[in-house]
């Protein structure tokens, strides 16, 4: 079936096959969310043993509908060790956030810091410079939403909050070692959403680049190590698929 404005085809969800965590992610997760906000969700499932050790391809991405997304368990493991923020944060969401998790679901949780390193810092602060460009121009194909937000304050100011909120992200990061996904400053990230925090584009960019500056001092501090535990992950990840496929 096709839904209005995805070009992609959705599969229909058969109760929770194979999965092993689902999670609220997003503006809920982050304790921005406004009446006006969408529920998302992503989850991680195991695919069958024939696709992953046979000749048959993983299905590495599953889509229920645009706010409803499904990553192999594999696939999953692949993107955290790359430190891709918005797959990282299921395993670091508060738990109000966990719709479903089994005792698989609640391992990789359990060992979520095993992905965590210095190498995050790159992908948070490359993902927020893509918000910091897009916000300043929005191409007419992006919606008539983010159209008027850019002609009532002059800029995109909804990329402006996912910015500060990913180089904050970062910052907690190096600093203390812990990946916080709900924003304990909701009020100031959503005075920059609705135009509040900076009188224009100009001085976000100024606020933005020197948060980026801080960011970057921090990491010849940082506690952290310099890249993710690989031996431990595939440990992980095998045995998680092992077990399952016994079961």
């Amino acid at each position: 079936m096709k839904t209005k404005g995805f070009k992609e085809e959705f599969v229909d969800r058969a109760g929770n096959e194979h999965e092993i965590l689902r999670c609220i992610v997003g503006s809920q997760a982050y304790g921005t969310a406004t009446p006006q906000s969408d529920v998302d969700y992503k989850g991680i499932y195991i695919a069958p043993e024939n696709q992953v050790l046979g000749v048959l391809r993983e299905q590495e991405t599953r889509r229920y509908g645009p706010d409803d997304q499904n990553f192999s368990l594999r696939h999953f493991a692949r993107l955290c060790v790359k430190c891709v923020p918005n797959v990282l944060e299921l395993l670091f969401c508060e738990e109000d956030c966990v719709v479903d998790a089994t005792k698989d679901g609640r391992l990789l949780r359990s060992q979520r810091d095993l992905f965590l390193s210095k190498k995050c810092v790159n992908p948070y602060i490359g993902y927020a410079q893509q918000q910091i460009k897009k916000s300043a121009i929005v191409p007419t194909n992006r919606g008539l939403g983010r159209q008027e937000i850019v002609a009532q304050f002059g800029y995109d100011t909804k990329y402006a909050m996912h910015t500060i909120r990913l180089l904050e992200t970062a910052q907690e990061l190096l600093a203390d070692g812990v990946l916080n996904v709900r924003r304990p400053n909701r009020e100031f990230l959503l005075d920059i959403r609705f135009g509040r925090a900076f009188k224009d584009y100009d001085e976000f960019h100024r606020y933005a680049s020197a948060l980026i500056d801080e960011v970057r001092g921090l990491e010849e501090k940082t506690s952290l190590h310099e890249n993710p535990d690989l031996d431990a992950i595939n440990e992980l990840i095998i045995g998680i698929q092992k077990r399952y496929w016994a079961n």
